[in-house]
């Protein structure tokens, strides 16, 4: 399994770091990290540690974060989602998760409404676009297996 911690490219905090350092978390997830960071720099602002449901979301969908299988991505290549959704990084990182096939395609995929609009057609399985998702991760990409 790579060390994504050794990447120069990943931008993270303790708690971050602690979660990936555990083992716990996903290998899928581990191993989608380290492809894009291969691409990318990745601002990363969670995995677990500190989220606030347990088990499942508020519409009742099992919370992949509480099972070590998600990763909020706040910032590529420099820009924060917050600052610019529709930057040529961000745009790059959802093409890449457009290509994913498999057991490497996360099962969740969901972001500002612009970022997801910019990303023209092709495979949209795994990616919500609802209202609700878009207005909840209005300023980070969430990868979720």
């Amino acid at each position: 399994m790579p060390d994504v911690l050794d990447s120069r490219r990943l931008e993270a905090g303790a708690a971050v770091r602690a979660d990936l350092r555990s083992g716990k978390v996903d290998a899928r997830l581990v191993e989608l990290l380290a492809s894009l960071l291969e691409r990318h720099s990745l601002a990363i602002s969670m995995i677990k540690s500190g989220h606030p449901m347990g088990p499942t979301s508020p519409a009742g969908r099992e919370n992949d974060h509480f099972f070590f299988r998600a990763a909020d991505i706040v910032g590529v290549d420099g820009v924060l989602f917050a600052d610019d959704p529709v930057s040529p990084g961000a745009i790059a990182l959802g093409h890449h998760l457009l290509r994913l096939e498999g057991d490497r395609r996360p099962a969740r995929v969901m972001g500002p409404a612009a970022w997801l609009a910019s990303l023209g057609d092709g495979d949209r399985a795994g990616f919500r676009d609802d209202e609700f998702a878009t207005e909840i991760h209005r300023d980070h990409v969430h990868i979720g297996f």
